[in-house]
């Protein structure tokens, strides 16, 4: 046996025997992925995710010569042939930016495009619906955990919320009445599993200042939107796993779409560890969404306010207690960017059937968050 043979062989061992070890669940699928990327040095992703971080590197299979065809290498899983494929991973999705200005210092830099998905993943979980539909680290990189401190001090997970700019937060407003922005504090850097929170300069920032939406009502949690700044700007640059989402476009036209929306609310603790959950959503306009929730206890003369929009109605498939705050996200029309569509506000129990999920528009905020951030200076 030539020592390459025997190097490669050694290496997929010893791989297989870390899986083992870390005693997480894995499939038969999962060890032959491994070994796909082991010798044609890819990772196994969503073919979305591909496209995501540089649509030219899915792998081809060579023919001859210097011609090749377009046949993907595929990895195991998914729910389709060809849904996750071998991918290299290498990020192209920069634009330079000029006069960058975070109030610290002024420099020319590479950053990321809004959006973008950094398909950096460090724990292996391709999983289907009946697995618990967990992302894999990198997945959503501008979702936050934000932590309250307790009357013992001790710093508590309290909701969600997503990096609109690399200072700027948005979340929902019913969490942050009367409160003071030296009790919270936000983690980033794309993680699933929701640990304690850690003095960590990389991922760790202060909350500021918050500015709830002056048309918030308590009540019926109209205009349900916060913007917490922090103390310092997340780094994205290529080295780490933070990036922010894009804000609505003004010519938005994405009717019969499905969205995503991921949290760690209710049900996303998996084997004794609270780990990041998505799902995927149809959106409901607001007058389908009025009349289904008019057949709920909210009775037929319920009015659905304009600073709400719905998604979901789909059995067993909702945000649920605990993911408040987080972002639905909707891919940008001819795209594989996200966008902000709307904040995990409140809903009638959860996963019922033609029963929506309601969230505060971002579309109908986002004047209001512009011309916050301008005041401040700060542009997207």
């Amino acid at each position: 046996m030539s020592l390459y043979r025997f190097w490669w062989r050694f290496v997929f061992v010893n791989c297989l025997w870390v899986t083992v070890q870390s005693g997480r669940r894995f499939k038969r699928e999962d060890i032959v992925n491994v070994a796909i990327e082991l010798f044609n040095n890819c990772k196994c992703v969503y073919d979305y995710q591909c496209s995501t971080v540089n649509g030219e590197n899915m792998i081809d299979q060579r023919s001859g010569g210097e011609s090749r065809n377009s046949t993907k290498i595929t990895c195991k899983g998914g729910r389709f042939d060809g849904e996750i494929i071998c991918c290299k991973q290498t990020y192209t999705n920069w634009t330079e930016i000029t006069n960058l200005d975070y109030k610290n210092n002024t420099k020319t830099e590479m950053f990321l495009k809004c959006g973008i998905q950094r398909a950096k993943i460090n724990v292996r979980v391709l999983t289907d619906e009946e697995d618990g539909n967990v992302p894999f680290n990198g997945e959503f990189p501008w979702i936050v955990a934000i932590y309250k401190k307790n009357i013992a001090g001790r710093w508590v997970f309290y909701c969600s919320g997503a990096l609109i700019h690399p200072k700027v937060i948005l979340t929902a407003n019913h969490y942050f009445r009367s409160k003071n922005a030296a009790d919270f504090k936000v983690t980033a850097g794309g993680y699933i599993e929701l640990s304690r929170i850690e003095d960590n300069l990389n991922s760790t920032r202060q909350v500021v200042e918050i500015v709830n939406h002056p048309k918030f009502d308590k009540d019926s949690l109209y205009n349900d939107g916060t913007l917490l700044f922090l103390n310092e700007a997340f780094q994205i640059t290529k080295t780490n796993s933070i990036n922010t989402i894009c804000m609505p476009p003004d010519d938005l036209n994405i009717n019969n779409s499905r969205c995503l929306v991921a949290g760690w609310g209710k049900g996303s603790t998996i084997d004794g560890t609270r780990v990041l959950k998505k799902v995927d959503l149809p959106l409901v306009s607001n007058s389908k969404c009025q009349e289904q929730l008019r057949r709920t206890r909210l009775g037929r003369r319920f009015i659905l306010h304009d600073s709400f929009m719905c998604a979901g109605g789909e059995k067993g498939k909702d945000a649920c207690r605990g993911d408040g705050g987080s972002p639905l996200m909707c891919l940008l029309p001819g795209e594989r960017r996200y966008f902000h569509m709307g904040i995990v506000s409140w809903g009638i129990g959860c996963g019922s059937e033609n029963v929506p999920g309601v969230y505060a528009s971002v579309i109908k905020m986002k004047s209001w968050i512009l011309d916050e951030l301008n005041k401040k200076e700060i542009k997207l």
